[in-house]
Parts: structure tokens; C-alpha cells; sequence
């Protein structure tokens, strides 16, 4: 059979929550054995760092205030080492 193609199905969406309540940020892929890492940017800063740990296609946190405005975006990685980057999305907290 042919290694599925790597490409984002379901990209993840900007998110307004409240604080203290669960955010869960998602994406769904195509393609053969991926892996994921997410990473992040709160405001102010100018670069992306990686999100330890946050290595699935599915992850839920519960931020705190530093969070409002920070941007997230996930790489998934097929078993070939091809690569595709999520849209970048922004949460809001209020």
C-alpha cells in the first residue's frame, strides 16, 4: 500500500476561553507514522519555543493569564522525516 500523503486534514482553530477553564487545541493529519510537537509564542516575544511535551495531536491545558495572546502552531512529521506546519493560531484569555 502507498504511504498516505502528509497533509493537515483539520487545521487548528484561534480559541477564546476564561480563565481557569481547560483549553484544548487540535489538529488532524494524513500520513504514516507521525509525530507531532507543538510550540509556542506569548506575547511580546519574537520567536517560537517548543512546547515540551506537547507531542500529541490533541492537547489540553489550563492556561493562566500569561497566556492571553500567546500563539500556538504544531509540526507533524511523517515516517519519511517530510514535515507540514499548522496554521498559527492566537488564544485569547479572559
Amino acid at each position: 500500500a502507498a504511504a498516505l500523503p502528509l497533509e493537515i486534514l483539520i487545521q487548528p482553530t484561534s480559541k477564546g476561553i476564561t480563565l481557569g477553564d481547560p483549553l484544548t487545541v487540535s489538529l488532524k493529519a494524513s500520513g504514516t507514522k507521525l509525530s507531532y510537537q507543538w510550540f509556542y509564542q506569548k506575547a511580546g516575544q519574537t520567536s517560537f519555543s517548543e512546547w515540551k511535551g506537547r507531542t500529541h495531536e490533541s492537547e489540553t491545558v489550563t492556561p493562566n493569564a500569561s497566556w492571553n495572546g500567546i500563539q500556538l502552531y504544531c509540526v507533524v512529521t511523517d515516517s519519511q522525516g517530510e514535515t507540514v506546519k499548522s496554521n498559527i493560531i492566537t488564544v485569547t484569555v479572559k
